[in-house]
């Protein structure tokens, strides 16, 4: 460490040539600047995801909240709408996946994890549609482990010893794993991705065992005659620097020692006759000090190069420099006039290719929040917990939280990950990184090397700059989505063309959608923004401006945008250190039943209970598997068992005769019949008798007609007909009709509140504590006076919690807390 300081300082004091600033350019303004502007005119945004727990059990639920971040800002991005989630099983088996509402930067759910799964590292994976044209789909991986009884050995990555009869029951359980060649993983990284001949290099180490977990090493590098150079060893996480100084063309060897005293010999990277390349220092409190060097060959080119400092789409300075009187040039930038968090030095050629790049972490002056918590009895076993959250200088902020409350014991509250490190490391850093907290847990001389140690191993970040300066409107590939889109066409049967007179109707009650929109001049149609829950119906028919549907085919779909399986490496991985195996792994729940069953005695349903305009003066068909063949359609079913009939006036425009000698053939400035009676799907009100008639009979649970309006107020003074769906269609009905197509939705899946698991295993004993959940909540919103609190009950056995809580504020300021609380009152 001292001697990455020393060389810091020296590459300093040594410089005879100086950076100059650019100023104005148009070349570079056109060429550079504004595509650099415009590809990053649109909002970028990363995903990081809080876990209730940070492993589960057979049976278990994995409860979480998302919070979308953007990654210039580091606050939530309000933009997107719409989060895919799935899990993934390490046979790459889609296990479950949902579509969730985003709701100002975050939302909440949760996946049941069944009985039968198999132990082991399961990819959980979230992402938008969005992000997709920014990062590679590996970057939306998590992996989680699921502990319990492998069902089949062959499979199970974990296989547990047999017990012997005369062990003790607290005997810890060994794990054994597949026997597999152990290697290690050493890599030496040109800084800023160029090992030059002729200049001073600093390498950054990167030591790993088979699992990718970092190793401490010891080496020493020696020359092409096999003379010492420098010795050199990695911190905890397997990572170091060397420098190399006036570096020469012939071949460098590493003579390593490895944890087991096993020894290697690697050798470096090649040196490059030709290049540049950047050093960086950022160890001033005030400045961020830049060294750009060449070898004299490179010199005598008399190019000259550009540095750009930036991130995330904003430009902090650019230079221009050339090698006039030296092989070496320094700059310096104040730290207070760039960006916080993980910035970009840039070098571009004449012809503005890149060829070098270092990231670097410019020292983030804004700490995390502070949060307090207090418990207070409740009656019973509810507990109320006060929570209060406020910035370094004890400011009340406006805050988004998400709790976990797990018994004080738990096994199950390591996690590798935060809210806290994410918004600074992602998404700039790649892959996984051991432990992330711990590089921003102080601010002293030792956390800052780690931090430009793991920067160093890094690499390039390769931006896709011939992309990027390829024109100054870029297009991208996948859309932001905002909520679903519907799309479709009409064709004219028999002429196989566009149906240009074409109306479309597009209705699902259950969504409360009721829409219109005519075809377009290729007689397509669109609906954007639409809002559509999970497992509910979407029916849409076309028809003339009369209202005629014959001779019309009708296509239309709902877009849905997926993944390919994730690219999970069937590598063995090592147990889990903090996970201390005790006896055998309990089982959590009994099947998939979690909740306590309920008795539901014999009530006759009311299909239209909520219905203010059906009463005791309505007729209700219930629709069964028993009468469903005895109507065609929905015109036969009301005018043989309802007797309201059909008829058409000279316009060839349909209308309920209700049978009370009133004729319906007068039409309202509104488009429907002024003697129509109120027509309604699923509470929700329709006008035109199409929509009642062409639903399908295999979707209606129920039909009620009020003939004659009693009861039913002024707007069902003209009778009231009814229709309540079904979630789930009767029968397959393959004889829908071209002119309308009818799609069961993968929408929005439900919101859910959490609710406490029925375990089979008691509050009090050794697996309960070790493995159960006792409360999660998703989205405690703190408003403007820094305070809130919630309930939730807590079991009597139960005498002290963890809790981990995170989150964040609005300014963008993130939250991570970690506290066992002693619960009053109970002794």
């Amino acid at each position: 460490m001292n001697k990455a300081l020393l060389f810091a300082l020296m590459i300093l004091l040594n410089i005879s040539s100086f950076a100059q600033k650019t100023i104005t350019d148009p070349f570079l303004e056109n060429k550079l600047f504004k595509p650099y502007d415009s590809y990053f005119n649109k909002d970028r945004e990363w995903i990081y995801t809080h876990l209730n727990k940070s492993a589960y059990i057979q049976g278990d639920d994995i409860w979480f909240t998302s919070y979308i971040l953007n990654p210039a800002s580091k606050q939530l991005n309000f933009i997107t709408s719409k989060l895919y989630v799935e899990l993934w099983s390490p046979e790459k088996k889609l296990i479950n996946r949902k579509i969730l509402f985003v709701k100002a930067g975050t939302t909440d759910n949760y996946i049941h994890l069944a009985d039968s799964l198999e132990p082991g590292k399961y990819c959980f994976r979230t992402y938008t549609n969005w992000m997709r044209n920014f990062y590679q789909k590996n970057d939306f991986n998590t992996f989680i482990t699921i502990l319990g009884s492998a069902k089949s050995t062959n499979k199970s990555s974990v296989e547990k010893q047999k017990k012997s009869s005369n062990r003790p029951s607290e005997q810890k359980e060994k794990i054994s794993e597949p026997a597999i060649p152990f290697d290690y993983d050493i890599q030496f990284l040109p800084e800023s991705g160029r090992f030059l001949e002729g200049a001073d290099n600093v390498l950054g180490i990167k030591a790993t065992d088979p699992y990718g977990k970092g190793i401490i090493i010891t080496g020493k590098i020696f020359d092409a005659e096999n003379d010492e150079v420098l010795a050199f060893s990695t911190n905890d996480f397997g990572m170091g620097n060397i420098t190399i100084s006036n570096a020469t063309s012939k071949q460098y060897t590493a003579k390593i020692t490895f944890p087991d005293g096993n020894t290697k010999d690697i050798p470096l990277p090649k040196t490059e006759p030709l290049g540049v390349i950047i050093h960086v220092n950022t160890y001033r409190p005030d400045a961020v000090w830049f060294n750009v060097q060449t070898n004299e060959a490179t010199r005598l080119l008399k190019k000259s190069y550009i540095v750009m400092l930036h991130a995330n789409g904003t430009m902090y300075n650019n230079y221009r420099l050339s090698f006039s009187k030296g092989t070496a040039l320094q700059f310096s930038i104040k730290k207070k006039e760039l960006g916080r968090g993980i910035l970009y030095a840039t070098l571009f050629d004449e012809n503005l290719m890149p060829i070098a790049e270092r990231i670097f972490y410019n020292t983030d002056t804004i700490a995390k929040g502070k949060l307090s918590f207090k418990a207070e009895p409740f009656i019973n076993d509810t507990v109320e917990l006060k929570v209060n959250a406020t910035d370094s200088l004890i400011k009340p902020l406006f805050t988004k939280l998400s709790i976990s409350v797990l018994p004080e014991e738990t096994i199950l509250n390591h996690f590798d990950n935060s809210l806290w490190a994410e918004s600074i490391l992602r998404p700039t850093l790649k892959g996984s990184i051991e432990n992330p907290n711990w590089y921003f847990e102080k601010k002293d001389i030792d956390h800052l090397i780690a931090i430009d140690n793991l920067l160093l191993t890094q690499g390039w970040r390769k931006y896709d700059w011939p992309t990027i300066l390829k024109d100054t409107i870029h297009k991208f590939s996948y859309p932001l989505e905002e909520a679903f889109s519907v799309e479709g066409k009409v064709k004219n049967w028999l002429k196989n063309k566009p149906e240009l007179k074409s109306k479309i109707t597009f209705l699902s009650p259950l969504n409360k959608i009721f829409l219109f929109a005519p075809v377009d001049s290729l007689g397509e149609f669109h609906f954007d923004r639409v809002y559509l829950a999970d497992s509910t119906w979407v029916i849409a028919s076309a028809s003339s401006d009369k209202g005629k549907r014959w001779n019309r085919v009708l296509q239309m779909s709902i877009p849905e945008f997926r993944l390919e399986a994730p690219d999970i490496k069937q590598a063995p991985t090592p147990p889990d250190k903090n996970i201390e195996v005790v006896g055998d792994i309990p089982k959590l729940t009994k099947g998939v039943i979690r909740l306590q069953e309920v008795v539901i005695t014999g009530v006759k349903k009311n299909h239209f209970a909520d219905n203010i305009y059906i009463g005791i003066m309505s007729r209700t068909l219930e629709i069964t598997k028993e009468n469903y063949l005895r109507y065609n359609n929905m015109e036969l079913l009301l005018q043989i068992y309802f007797n309201v009939r059909t008829e058409h006036n000279q316009l060839g425009e349909y209308h309920f005769n209700m049978g009370r000698g009133l004729s319906s053939s007068g039409s309202s400035g509104m488009g429907h019949s002024t003697n129509e009676p109120l027509m309604m799907i699923d509470g929700m009100k329709v006008y035109s008798p199409q929509d009642i008639l062409t639903f399908p009979i295999n979707l209606v649970e129920a039909v009620a007609v009020n003939k004659d309006g009693t009861g039913a107020g002024l707007e069902g003074g003209n009778g009231v007909i009814a229709i309540k769906t079904r979630k789930a269609p009767l029968f397959d009905d393959n004889t829908e009709r071209a002119n309308i197509k009818r799609l069961m939705i993968n929408g929005y899946a439900a919101p859910k509140k959490y609710f406490e698991p029925k375990y089979l295993i008691q509050p009090g004993t050794t697996d309960y504590d070790k493995y159960a959940a006792i409360y999660w909540k998703p989205d405690l919103i703190i408003d403007s006076t820094g305070i809130a609190s919630f309930r939730f009950a807590v079991p009597k056995e139960i005498k002290s919690v963890t809790i981990r809580a995170e989150g964040i504020s609005l300014e963008g300021i993130p939250f991570l807390h970690e506290q066992k609380l002693t619960l009053p009152g109970r002794d």
